[in-house]
Order: structure tokens, then C-alpha cells, then sequence
């Protein structure tokens, strides 16, 4: 973007100059006087005489003339031209083009910082995201935190605990993910931050939970007037951390995050640990004439600590307009997992998906359509090199037609390609992929795994010969 406001500057300066010397002649001394005695007032021309860089003209305008320059760009003479002027000069529309250019490259690079400002700010942890910085001495008693501004940058309310990592509870060890401190919710507890935003942007958050008790628990996330309940019954990893995404649209130029524990359980100080809050805007990608589905290669989604290793998970009945992962829907009961290349394998990019809980890990897109028209679905099966070992199949779901896509995986990276053809019988279709089977790593941690899809894409054929 620097360069193109630096090009359409240096191209004004340059169209100035040009249009300065349009017409003129640069004379050597001996062609200046040959011209000086051969020209005479009675012959109609005008000399132009110089006094302190102001030039005076007698009897004709000066856009009636020919500038004839002399050696050190001082104008000698003005020839008299007869002038038929357009009724919009050339010189104008030129100049109002180059502005318009230039105007364009400026608000692209003011853009561009805008967006990097932004970006900059929000593509990481909220101040204080990971709870480093905590309460005084004074501001808790044993771990409970005591008044609602003790954690710089967030507001409490309810039974908060500042956790310490390594810390016991009973004969369970406390384990934070990121640095050496967490929060845990007790009942009806609940932590928020204001966050400065675009209105009417997609953003997503990302942040770090565990369970501390056996009980059924969950967690409500809320931007308003956007919320969300996440299910924490399901354990994904094998160290009792997982990361979850959230996405919602700003309504107003300042939003407050806030997440809240609901339950209800008998002993107050049960509740989840929260750690690692981050914050990522969102940008919709748009069809392509090379894509009929939107973000087929899954490089648009949430934000990815870059410290771990166990990618996000993308809750259960998420809808389009409010996803984490523009364009697609979680339809199923459990997550969807959100993995990067520099963590696992991935077959396309740097951004794939991996389904974690077999027939109950969906994901899908409707896309648009002619009925009776041939279609081909193309994507590509493989496995996250996570020690994800066995037979996987995944079903590829369009319309009424489906496909059974066999994949041997190593544990140790790979994939295949597959293609579903299909014929259109709706002005809507919907796409849609799950996995067959269950899965767990291989390694003895108990961590859910299975197959990752990626690069996906949906063309129309002009015949059904295939």
C-alpha cells in the first residue's frame, strides 16, 4: 500500500510537470536571439518580460500563447496560438484523475494501518488475558479474591479464586496452561472486560478452560446482545485443558466480554478454571468463481495460542452468522477441533479441521445451487500427525447424495483426496461432513481425536459426462 500512495504521488508530480511544458520549446542562446530578430511586434507577438518571477503579458492571454523557453527554463517569448478549448480541458480531467487515483491510494494505505492497528491489537491475549498480573495481598483472602477490581483489567463478581499453578486441590494438582496463574468460577461467578471495537466487525474469542470437579459443567459467554452456553462435560485433551471459541458481531463501538458460570453446584468453589483470553477479528471471506463455498480451506477462523498444542474447539450448534469459523455451521452434540500446521499436519495451508467425536462432530455450509445442474465436491481426508492411529472414514454429505471416504492413518501426517459428484435438486444444497468412527491417540493420554478435513471446494460441471 506504501508503494501505490508513493506511485500515485510521483505520478501527479509528474503529470504537473508534463503539462507545464506542454507546447513550450527549450531554446539554446543562439536559436533564442535568431527567434528575437525574426519576430516584430507588427507581426503580432508579444514579448513577455520577467521582473522578480512576474511575468507580464501584453494584449493576449496567457493560455493563447506558445511558451518559448530559454537555457536556464526562464520564458522568452509568448507566441500568440489560436486555441480551441474542449469544454472539459484535457489538462483538468488528467488532473482530476490523478487526484482521484491519488485520493484511492491514500484511503487504501490509511486503511491498511487502520486494519493493522486493529489487527495488531486484537489477533492476541485481552490486557491481562492470561491473569499474570493479580490481586494484592490484601485484596484476597487465602485464594478467594476479594472486590471487584482487584485483577487489573477485569471485573469480578461472585466466588472467584485466583489459582496458582501447582496448586492442590484435595489430591488433584492444578495446572494452568499459559504462565502461572488462572481464575476459577465458583457459583454464579463470573469475570468481564470492556474491549474498544469496530461496530458492526466479527469478532472471535478464544480462551482456555478446565474442569476442577466431576460434575456436569458449562460455561456462558456473552457479548451483548449475543451469548452463548459452551458445554464442558466432554474432555478433549489429555491434560485437562482445551481451548474454546466464540463469536459474535459489535453492535456498538465498546463491547463487554463477559463470562459467567451458571451452575449450581453444592460445593461453591467447584467451577472451572479460565485462563488465556484472547480476541481476533473476523473477516467473512466472499465467494469466488473458484469456490462455491466460503472459507474451503479453513485459513479464516479463530485466534490459535501459539504456546499450545491442542488446537480449538468450535462448540456445537454454532450458526453461520455468528461462527468462529466463517461460513460453516457446527450441527452436531459435541466440538469440532480448529487445528494449525504449526502444531499438526495439515494438508492444505496453514489452517485445517479436525473431527473429534465421530458421529456426533459435524460441520457444514449450504451453498447456493440450480436444480438440475452437476455439481462436484472435492476435499481432502487425512490425519493431524497426533498419534491418531487406525481406520477413519468420513462421510461427505450434498444434497441427497453422500460419499464414504476410507483413510489408514499412521498417526504420523497425510491425506487423500476425494471427489462426490451430484446433481442439484434445490436452489439450496447443503454440505456437510462427519466422521464414522470414534477415535483416540495412540499414546495411552486418552485424548479424542480423528480424521482432518481440508480444501474443500464446490464447482458446477457443464455436463453430467464424468
Amino acid at each position: 500500500m506504501i508503494a501505490v500512495t508513493l506511485l500515485s504521488v510521483l505520478l501527479c508530480a509528474t503529470c504537473h510537470i508534463a503539462l507545464a511544458f506542454t507546447d513550450a520549446e527549450i531554446l539554446n542562446s543562439s536559436s533564442v536571439s535568431l527567434l528575437a530578430s525574426s519576430l516584430a511586434p507588427e507581426n503580432g507577438f508579444n514579448y513577455t518580460k520577467k521582473y522578480e518571477n512576474t511575468l507580464e503579458t501584453e494584449g493576449v492571454a496567457s493560455n493563447d500563447f506558445k511558451w518559448v523557453w530559454g537555457p536556464n527554463c526562464e520564458i522568452l517569448v509568448q507566441i500568440p496560438v489560436e486555441v480551441k478549448r474542449p469544454k472539459y480541458p484535457l489538462s483538468s480531467v488528467m488532473e482530476l484523475g490523478l487526484l482521484l487515483l491519488l485520493m484511492e491510494g491514500f484511503w487504501s494505505f490509511r486503511q491498511h494501518i487502520w486494519g493493522l492497528q486493529f489487527s495488531e491489537f486484537l489477533e492476541r491475549l485481552l490486557p491481562n488475558g492470561n491473569f499474570e498480573y493479580g490481586p494484592k495481598p490484601s485484596q484476597m483472602k487465602g485464594t478467594v479474591v476479594i472486590g471487584p477490581n482487584a485483577i487489573p483489567n477485569w471485573e469480578t463478581s461472585g466466588f472467584v479464586e485466583y489459582i496458582k499453578s501447582g496448586q492442590k486441590q484435595g489430591d488433584m494438582l492444578l495446572v494452568v496452561p499459559e504462565g502461572a496463574f488462572a481464575v476459577r468460577l465458583g457459583n454464579e461467578a463470573s469475570i468481564k472486560q470492556k474491549v474498544k471495537v469496530i461496530k458492526g466487525m466479527y469478532y472471535s474469542i478464544t480462551f482456555s478452560a478446565a474442569r476442577t470437579c466431576a460434575q456436569e459443567e458449562k460455561l456462558n459467554i456473552s457479548v451483548a446482545p449475543d451469548s452463548g452456553v459452551l458445554p464442558m462435560q466432554t474432555m478433549y485433551s489429555s491434560n485437562g485443558w482445551d481451548s474454546y471459541a466464540w463469536a459474535f458481531q459489535a453492535d456498538y463501538p465498546e463491547v463487554e466480554i463477559v463470562i459467567h458460570n451458571p451452575g449450581v453446584e453444592e460445593d461453591p468453589a467447584c467451577g472451572p478454571l479460565i485462563d488465556s483470553i484472547a480476541m481476533k477479528a473476523l473477516y467473512p471471506p466472499r465467494l469466488t468463481n473458484k469456490n462455491m463455498l466460503k472459507n474451503g480451506d479453513f485459513e479464516e477462523g479463530p485466534y490459535v495460542f501459539p504456546n499450545t498444542s491442542w488446537g480449538v474447539l468450535v462448540p456445537p450448534n454454532i450458526e453461520d452468522d455468528h461462527s468462529p469459523l466463517p461460513g460453516w455451521m457446527i450441527e452436531s452434540l459435541k466440538a469440532v477441533k480448529y487445528i494449525d500446521s504449526a502444531h499438526f499436519s495439515v494438508p492444505e495451508g496453514k489452517r485445517a479441521v479436525e473431527l473429534v467425536a465421530g458421529k456426533e462432530s459435524a460441520i457444514a455450509q449450504v451453498a447456493r445451487t440450480v436444480p438440475g445442474k452437476f455439481y462436484t465436491l472435492t476435499f481432502a481426508v487425512g490425519d493431524a500427525s497426533n498419534s491418531c492411529e487406525g481406520s477413519m472414514v468420513v462421510e461427505a454429505f450434498a444434497g441427497q447424495d453422500t460419499i464414504k471416504v476410507p483413510y489408514k492413518s499412521k498417526g504420523k501426517g497425510g491425506f487423500k483426496r476425494a471427489v462426490l459428484r451430484f446433481k442439484a435438486i434445490s436452489t439450496h444444497t447443503r454440505v456437510m461432513f462427519l466422521s464414522t468412527f470414534y477415535s483416540m491417540t495412540s499414546d495411552n493420554s486418552g485424548s479424542l481425536c480423528g480424521p482432518v478435513i481440508d480444501d474443500v471446494k464446490l464447482l458446477g460441471v457443464r455436463n453430467a459426462q464424468y
